[in-house]
This record gives structure tokens, sequence and C-alpha cells, in this order.
């Protein structure tokens, strides 16, 4: 049995050798070799297993210029080997069970312009793929995925939701660089409603509405980057805003009625016509339950003004729809009680507004407005024009007994003129300062609304052209009218073709323009067209010539078809239809009283107009009004034979749209099996030709969407 002293001698001797062993225990392996569970040779400053697999060793790392963990790289291994595989792929890789790269957006959408989406719920997408697109560093932060319009962003960075789960970050440069091509596009054209210097200054000090933002950046991007990946990517981003707009749609603040126009104004430039006919009616309620057609004078200026924008936005998408359809008035012009935009430079500098009402006509009207504000005037004027032809074309009598009404349409037009300021007026020194300046696009597009209305009014005595009367209406009107009405008609046509060709020759550049001039063009091609007889054989406005200054119109409106989706149809016709000019006079014959009785039954629609067209026995069937899969944009090509991914596209393809109305169903109709016709197309109050093939519907009852209007198609 040992003693007590054995045993303590015993102990001390463990202890010992426990220390000695301690002392002499060799240095760790690094970090890669324990990460991989392999031998180290623990060999300074990098052992031979990294040196042999080009790994970075832990050895070797300096705390002046530290290198990532391997663990920190989403394209390695946690053994620091290259990943095969990615963690998650996107939806539609996942679907097929195809190769996705794991980057946002992976390699195989880019490729074919799909949007690519992370699976709903897995959230970890965007935390694996970070996607730099401004070329800066990306912050850390993320923001969530918009469930909340009241959360506020840093200006460092933004997680764009393009699909649930999915974050995106963009660096502070690049989120500047949407915001500030929204405004300056949007100035352009139109008033901008929003206060660039308070947007700013909100976005950095982090109060700026998520959801907000979002919708600046989606219509600066779309417009910054035209192609078609980076507009596929901006409608993605509008898709989820609308989302979380219809999902909060009881919020009645002016916040989300901000949200609501830019949702609504991007619907209509992307040409998504049947999703901005069904917005608009509730950004108009919201205006009308927070009052915002009347002035508020206990607001500062800045507020004031900002309200009055979003009014005016809403009244100028409304009076583009309408089309002199009162029926479908969503805000009528009596209940407009705000002063008119004030001019940008008194905006931005938050100074109080002078400028007038809608309806005032005395000579100071125009102090202190911006440009765009005499286009709302004219609007107003272009309203009552198309209002009065539809009348006429409803009520089947001669549209000479209408003469006063003419008379005083025409005479209202002329007093527009007159009363514009001198720096307003149209004159060959004015163009040239105006043509390359950064409001080149509300002065053209200001006298070419001006000179449209005159065609748009005496238009209804060219027969051949959808807004003709009747064929026994035309019968029994005076030839002196008809020849009057025709020759107005082709005369303010054949300026508007000689201010386009004075226009081409100052180089205006990119920037001109807007949707209107593809209609423009369009239009007046097809007046020249039926009236074509009327023009001289030689001279500066022979059909040669006019042919001539039309196809320079066409040139000058090319680059629109890169933002303005809808113009690109709009043009395509207008070049078969110039094309067709002097290849032999064509029948002059005007539509049949039946058509017309038949056409009573509806809202009088021109081809390519903005509303949707419903058949009485559809109102008894039932069912929703929207356009289907073939008379849409394909803007995402489709695999063959991939169904799988094909129906999740066409959940996600912003383009093809579902649009509720009533309970009545909208059809396609289509010119031949190749080319599909899309009844939301921006043509608005168009013509047709009645000997070149069938096209719109009839209104008539219990028929089918069967074709009454022609094609203006030239083989």
């Amino acid at each position: 049995m040992e003693s007590p002293e054995d045993t303590a001698q015993a102990s001390g001797s463990d202890a010992g050798r426990q220390n000695k062993t301690n002392s002499q225990r060799a240095p760790p392996s690094c970090k890669q070799c324990r990460a991989r569970k392999v031998r180290c040779d623990r060999t300074h400053p990098r052992c031979r297993a990294c040196t042999r697999l080009q790994l970075h060793c832990s050895f070797g790392r300096h705390s002046s210029s530290p290198e990532p963990e391997i663990s920190d790289s989403a394209e390695l291994t946690q053994a620091g080997t290259k990943r095969k595989r990615v963690r998650h792929a996107c939806k539609a890789c996942r679907v097929v069970k195809a190769r996705c790269s794991g980057q946002y957006p992976c390699d195989r959408c880019a490729a074919r312009g799909w949007p690519c989406e992370d699976l709903a719920g897995s959230g970890e997408l965007g935390g694996t793929h970070q996607t730099n697109l401004g070329g800066g560093p990306v912050n850390a932060m993320l923001l969530d995925d918009g469930a909340s319009t009241g959360h506020m962003t840093t200006p460092g960075t933004v997680a764009s939701t393009l699909g649930a789960g999915t974050d995106v970050t963009l660096d502070k440069a690049t989120i500047r660089g949407y915001i500030d091509t929204y405004f300056e596009t949007t100035s352009r054209s139109a008033a901008a409603i929003l206060h660039k210097p308070t947007v700013l200054a909100d976005w950095i000090a982090g109060r700026l509405d998520q959801t907000l933002l979002k919708a600046i950046m989606a219509t600066g991007r779309y417009r910054a980057e035209p192609h078609q990946h980076g507009q596929a990517m901006a409608r993605l981003w509008m898709r989820e805003i609308q989302r979380e707009v219809l999902s909060h749609v009881a919020r009645n603040n002016a916040t989300q009625l901000q949200i609501m126009v830019l949702l609504v104004q991007f619907r209509f430039v992307a040409a998504d016509f049947a999703e901005a006919w069904n917005l608009l009616p509730l950004a108009a309620r919201l205006v009308f339950t927070m009052r915002l057609n009347y002035e508020d004078e206990s607001l500062d200026s800045v507020a004031q003004e900002t309200r009055r924008r979003l009014v005016w936005a809403i009244y100028h998408l409304d009076r583009t729809f309408c089309g002199g359809i009162s029926d479908l008035a969503v805000c009528p012009s009596e209940r407009m009680h705000v002063r008119l935009p004030c001019d940008e430079q008194s905006f931005q500098r938050g100074g109080q507004s002078r400028a007038s009402f809608l309806g005032d006509e005395s000579p100071q009207d125009g102090m202190g407005m911006d440009m765009y504000a005499f286009q709302l005037k004219l609007h107003l004027i272009r309203d009552r024009v198309l209002s009065y032809t539809k009348r006429v074309r409803r009520t089947g009598d001669s549209p000479s007994t209408t003469y006063p009404e003419m008379q005083a349409l025409q005479a209202e037009l002329d007093r527009f003129e007159q009363r514009l300021p001198t720096e307003l007026k149209l004159s060959t020194d004015r163009l040239i300062l105006m043509a390359h300046s950064t409001e080149s696009t509300k002065y053209i597009g200001l006298h070419m609304h001006w000179m449209q209305c005159h065609c748009d009014l005496y238009r209804f005595c060219v027969p051949g052209l959808r807004e003709s009367v009747s064929k026994e209406a035309l019968a029994v009107t005076p030839p002196d009218f008809v020849d009057y009405c025709q020759r107005a008609c082709l005369d303010m046509a054949l300026r508007l073709c000689d201010f386009w060709t004075e226009i081409g020759r100052l180089e205006p550049g990119d920037a001109f323009g807007d949707g209107f001039l593809a209609i423009s063009i369009y239009q007046v091609a097809q007046i020249c067209r039926h009236l074509q007889d009327l023009l001289p054989a030689q001279g500066e406005r022979c059909v040669e010539r006019v042919k001539q200054k039309l196809t320079e119109a066409l040139r000058l409106a090319e680059p629109l078809k890169e933002i303005l989706v809808g113009s690109r149809k709009c043009l395509k016709d207008a070049e078969k239809v110039v094309g067709s000019l002097g290849e032999g006079s064509i029948g002059r014959s005007s539509r049949a009283s039946s058509v017309a009785d038949e056409a009573a039954q509806g809202h009088m629609q021109s081809r390519h107009g903005l509303l949707p067209r419903v058949t009485r026995s559809q109102h008894a069937a039932g069912g929703e009004i929207g356009d289907s899969e073939s008379s849409r944009l394909d803007l995402y090509p489709r695999e063959p034979g991939d169904d799988a991914a094909r129906a999740m596209l066409d959940l996600a393809n912003a383009g093809q749209v579902t649009a509720v109305v009533g309970t009545a169903v909208v059809e396609p109709a289509t010119v031949d099996d190749l080319v599909p016709w899309d009844p939301f197309d921006m043509q608005m109050n168009d013509y047709y030709n009645p000997e070149l093939g069938e096209l719109l519907a009839s209104m008539s009852a219990g028929a089918d969407f069967q074709d009454d209007v022609s094609s203006a198609r030239f083989q």
C-alpha cells in the first residue's frame, strides 16, 4: 500500500511530464489545412499544401492588408477549392434542373433576357450572390423585401426586391445615378412630380420611403439602360412595387399617391396600357379623397407645388386615355381648382407660384408657368375637339350643321396661340434657340400638339379615315364644306411635315421627342395618303417631296424606339403608309351607316386606342378584361419545350398583364397569324383604310369580336 508521500511524489512527476509536453507541442496548422482537415507541414510563410493547391495560406497573412477568409467567398468551398455547384439555383434554372451560375442575375437567365428570381421563402440567394451594379464597393447593409413602405433606407445601399427573398445591393453612386436620370428625363417632356433637393436630402438622411425610392430607381434605370436586360430588370422592380401598392391600397397619404403616379407613368411608357388604365382611377380617387384638387395655403411653397404636380400628372394621363369620351374621364376639368405647374426654377428654389388656373384666359396667365402648363391648357382644348368630332360621328347628321361649333373651337385654338408668351411662339429664330435646350421636347411638342388639333378638328370629312363620318352623312354635306375641311386638314398636315424637316436640319439629338411624335407622324402620313390627289404635281408640296419629308421625320423619331415600347409598332405602321405614298390614288369611300350605328353602342374608339374593346355578348358572358399572350410584345424569349419554365416566366413577365374591369373579356385581334394587334397600343385617335383588310371589332349585339376597321397594311 502506497504511503501518502509516494502518492504526492507520483502526482508531482505527472504534472512535470504534462508541462514538458505542453512546452514541446508544435505550432498550430494554418487555417486552410484545419478547414480541409489535412496535415499541415507548418512551413512559413506558406505551407506546402497551400502552395500545391494555390491557396492563400494564413501563415503569410499581413495585418496591414488582410485577405478574406475562405468562408467569405461564395465561389469557394469550406476547404478552399472552387465550388462546382451553387448552393441555391434561381427559380428558372431549378424548375428545369439546369445548371445555374449562382450570381444575380445568373448567366442562363441573362443570356435569354429572362427575369432571374430566387425561390420564394429561401431568402439566401441575395445574401450569397450580391451584384454590384455600379462597379463600386458593396456595403453590407441590406434592406428588407419591401413589405413595409415605412421602412427607411441609408444612402449607402438599397436592396431592390426582384423576387421574394431576393435582395440586390446597389452602391451609393449607382443609386444617385438612377435618381438623377429620373429627374433629367422626366423634366424633358413633363413636369417632375417630385422635388429633387427634397428627395436627395431625405435619401441622404435615411428618411426616404423605400418603395418610393425603388420606384424612382426603376424609372431611372428603364431610361438609363434601354437595352433589353436593363428594361427587364426595371420592369421586375416595378412589379414588386405594384404588389406593394395593391396590398396596401387602403393607405391614404401623399407618399402612396406619389408611388402610384410613378407606377402609372412607368406602365404607360412601357406600353403596359391595361395596367396603367386600371391603376389610374385608384390614383385619381386618392386625389379627390385627400382634396388635393384644391389649394392649401397653410403648406409651404414646395409642398403646395408638389401636390399640384401630382394632380396635373394624373389629369394629363386621364386626358390621354379618355380621348374626348367624358364617360371615361376620372379627372373632370371642372374639378381642377389648383394652379398649373409653375416654372422649374421657382419650384427648385422653393419660390411662391405665380401660375394661373386651368380656365384662366387673362393676358398675364403665362407669367411664372412651366411650358408643361401650356400643354395642359392645350390638352383641355384637344379634349373638346375630340368630344365634338365623336359626337358628330355618333349622330350621323351632316357635319355642316355644326359649323358654328367648329368655328368656336378654331377660334379657341387661335386665341391659345396668340396668348402664348413671346419666348414660346413658333418662329425660325426661336426654334434654333430651343432645339438644343433642355426644353426642346416641351417646346416642339407644344406646337406639334397645336397643329395636330387642327387635323383632329377637320378630319371627319376625309373619306377613308376611321374618324370620318358615315357615307350617308357625307353625301348630304355641301361639297364646299367638305372641300374646306379637307383642305384645312391637309394644309396643317403639310405644315407639320415642314416643321419636322426644320427640326431635322437642326439635329436636336437623341433626347428629343416623346410618344406623341410617333403618333403624329402616323396620322399625318394617313392624311396625306388619303388626300394625295389634292397635292400639286410639282413643287415643294408634291407627293414625292412630302414622302421625302415624312421619311426624314421617321428618322427623327427613330431614337424613341429604345425607350417608348409603344412607339415601335406605331412607327412601323407609319413606314408602311409613307412607303405607299405616290403608288396611285386610292378609293376614297367612307364607312357605311350600319357600321356607324353599331359603333354608336360603344365608345367610338379609334384604331390602336387605349381603351378595352368589349362586345355586348361578353357583358352577359362575364369574365375579365385583359390582353392575351398573343397581343403583347414578347420581351422575354422562351426556350421551346421548356413548359415548366414557360409557365413560371409568363407569371413573371411584366409585359403579360391581366387587367380587371367589370366582368367582360377583351380578345386579341390579329392582322394575320404572324402580326398580332394590341388593343392597348398607343396610336390614339387613329385612322383606318376600309379597303385594306378588316381589323377592329364591331359593337353589334351578340356578335363575336369580329373586325370592322381595316388595318394599314401594304403588301
